[in-house]
């Protein structure tokens, strides 16, 4: 700690001593060179300010500058000072007595220890004004940001509201199969009503979204296999000669009265339907497997077709899904059969999967 006494202000003014009283700057000030006793307000006419316990300094004296400083240990102002020399010079800022608890880095002269108000309108030195610290730069009130330091804070939660905005309507644009021709392997056309094939005794989904009711006649090729009614919906408007391609349902009663078994009918079925309903093709059996349809026994055959040539002709499907399900009636009677024919460009790959799962026995 540092011996109370009179040294050069450490706020910038270098006429001028100011009072220090060993742990604080004080306000009692004096120009240097003069009287300290004239700048000390309501002190006794000899003497430091009371309470200091330290000398007046030489004129023009520094800390650790000139003859013996003396520290005071005792009660300031009762019958003087207790003192203990130390040394020709005044300790080094920060030093402290031996055994002493350290004093804070910033007591003492040299820095601006922290210090309130200690005379009436006095004002707080700041942190660095001590002697061999460096000013702080000015105060500036709050302003807008200086050029060049944009905040960039509502550029970014901007940005990512826009981007969840664009993610959300390409979701949504996607979903609903705005594109055309995609493979939504989930999304299924609105169910608008039933069909009932009473002939056959099945019932099944009428659907909207582009599906429209088919009028099939008895001597038509589709007639002549023993379909009766269905459901088309157009992929492709002009398909050959101004003709379109179309994802399609239909039911009816099978034609084959023996005794053959369901699968065999229903491979019978599609190779009877190949030369008309597909151009030239290559196809994969997916299943053919027994299946129950309302506790009546039946047969699904489901099968892949791939058309080579579809690129090349400008075609926009490049394949089809088809399945058949063969419905026994009972009573020796002939199945009923119930066909559906999805193009992989048609919206709403769903529909298969539809069908085929609300298909009833009516």
């Amino acid at each position: 700690m540092t011996p109370a006494g009179w040294y050069r202000d450490p706020f910038g003014d270098p006429g001028l001593l100011r009072w220090w009283d060993g742990y604080q700057w004080t306000q009692n000030t004096h120009p240097l060179g003069g009287d300290p006793q004239a700048s000390w307000d309501g002190a006794s006419p000899a003497g430091p300010p009371p309470g200091t316990g330290g000398p007046a300094p030489q004129e023009g004296a520094e800390p650790g500058a000139g003859g013996p400083a003396t520290r005071a240990w005792g009660d300031p102002g009762a019958g003087g000072p207790a003192t203990q020399a130390w040394g020709d010079t005044p300790p080094t800022w920060g030093e402290t007595n031996p055994g002493a608890p350290g004093a804070w880095p910033e007591a003492g002269p040299g820095a601006a220890p922290a210090w309130s108000e200690t005379g009436p309108g006095a004002a707080p030195a700041w942190p660095g004004t001590g002697p061999g610290q460096a000013v702080p730069s000015a105060w500036s009130p709050p302003g807008p940001p200086a050029p060049g330091s944009r905040n960039r804070l509502p550029l970014l939660i901007g940005g990512g509201a826009a981007a969840v905005i664009i993610i959300t309507v390409v979701a949504v644009l996607l979903a609903t199969n705005v594109f055309g021709g995609g493979n939504d392997k989930s999304g299924r056309s609105p169910v608008v009503a039933t069909l009932t094939d009473s002939q056959a005794g099945i019932s099944y989904p009428r659907l909207g979204g582009g599906w429209r009711a088919d009028t099939v006649t008895a001597t038509g090729g589709l007639g002549r296999l023993g379909f009766d009614q269905g459901e088309t919906a157009i992929v492709m408007a002009n398909f050959q000669n101004g003709q379109p391609y179309v994802a399609s349902a239909y039911s009816g009663v099978n034609t084959d009265t023996t005794s053959t078994s369901m699968e065999a009918k229903a491979k019978a079925l599609f190779v009877a339907l190949e030369p008309s309903a597909y151009p030239a093709h290559t196809y994969q059996i997916l299943s053919s497997a027994a299946q129950s349809v309302g506790g009546h026994q039946g047969w699904l055959l489901k099968m892949r077709l791939t058309f080579p040539q579809a690129k090349s002709q400008g075609w926009n499907f490049r394949a089809e899904t088809t399945a058949i399900m063969m419905v026994d009636r009972g009573n020796g009677q002939a199945p009923a059969e119930f066909y559906v024919s999805i193009p992989d460009s048609h919206k709403h790959q769903g529909d298969l999967d539809l069908l085929l799962t609300s298909l009833k026995v009516s």
